[in-house]
C-alpha cells in the first residue's frame, strides 16, 4: 500500500490512545459512523470514486474502503478494530495496471500475522508475516478510523508509527492540525480543520470537520484530489 500508487492509497497513522480518551471510546466514537462517498479527481478532471464506511458490531468498529480510478486501480479493504479502536483483522485486495495484490492478517498484542503480495509484485506468491510490532504501531490499511478518532483542535501534532504490510516496513510520521479553512464539502461551504501529513513518499492534506464526531472531507495530494460528494449516517 504505497502513496504513490494513487491518491486514496495513504499509510496508516496510528499511536495508542490515551486510557482516559480508550474507555470513552467505548461508548461513542470520536469519529462519525457513516457510509461517505467521494469525487477523486486530476487536474479538477472526475476519475472515479472512493467509498469509507464505518459501522459498529458487537464486538467493536468495522472500516470498509472502496477506491475505483479508471481502469487503472481498483481496491477494497476491510479492517475489524475492537471498541479500543485496535485493529483486530484486516483483509484487502488490490489491482492496479492489470497486477493484483491481496493482504490477510491478524493482530493480537501488537502481534502481527498473517501474509501478503503487493500488486506490484508479479506472479510471487504472497509473503508470509509473522512480526512483533512495537507499541502504537499499526496495519496501515486503518488510517481513517483511528485518525478520526484522535481529539483534534489546532496546533496538536502526532508522530505516528505505520506499518506496511506489503513492504513490511515500519516508518514514523508526522500528522499536525494546522488551521481552520473554509472549504468546498458535499455541494457547500464549511468550516474544516486541515490536517498536514508528511509521508515517507508525497505529502498528503486531509480536511475534517470542525468538531467530533469527526468526518473526513476532502484529501489532497500530488497526485490529485478527493472531495466529499455524498454522505448518510447509519
Amino acid at each position: 500500500m504505497r502513496v504513490s500508487h494513487c491518491l486514496a492509497v495513504l499509510v496508516t497513522l496510528v499511536t495508542p490512545l490515551s486510557a482516559a480518551s480508550a474507555q470513552a471510546s467505548q461508548q461513542t466514537p470520536s469519529f462519525r459512523v457513516a457510509r461517505d462517498s467521494f469525487a477523486v479527481k486530476f487536474d479538477g478532471a472526475p476519475e472515479g470514486y472512493q467509498i469509507h464506511e464505518y459501522t459498529r458490531t458487537a464486538n467493536g468498529y468495522r472500516y470498509v474502503s472502496q477506491i475505483v480510478i479508471g481502469a487503472l486501480f481498483r481496491s477494497r479493504y476491510d479492517v475489524q478494530l475492537d471498541r479500543l479502536l485496535q485493529p483486530v483483522s484486516v483483509e484487502s485486495e488490490t489491482t492496479m495496471g492489470g497486477q493484483s495484490g491481496a493482504s490477510a492478517m491478524r493482530y493480537e498484542r501488537q502481534r502481527a500475522r498473517g501474509s501478503a503480495r503487493s500488486a506490484d509484485a508479479g506472479n510471487r506468491r504472497a509473503a508470509p508475516i509473522d512480526t512483533q510490532l512495537p507499541s502504537g504501531a499499526f496495519d496501515g490499511h486503518a488510517l481513517y478510523p483511528v485518525l478520526l478518532s484522535k481529539p483534534w483542535m489546532v496546533g496538536r501534532t502526532e508522530r505516528l508509527t505505520v506499518f506496511d504490510t506489503d513492504e513490511r516496513s515500519l516508518t514514523v510520521q508526522t500528522a499536525r492540525a494546522v488551521r481552520m479553512e473554509l472549504i468546498d464539502a458535499g455541494g457547500r461551504k464549511q468550516r474544516a480543520l486541515r490536517i498536514e501529513l508528511s509521508t515517507t513518499q508525497l505529502p498528503v492534506t486531509l480536511w475534517i470537520s470542525e468538531r467530533a464526531p469527526f468526518r473526513l472531507l476532502r484529501i489532497n495530494s500530488a497526485n490529485g484530489s478527493t472531495m466529499l460528494v455524498r454522505s448518510s449516517d447509519t
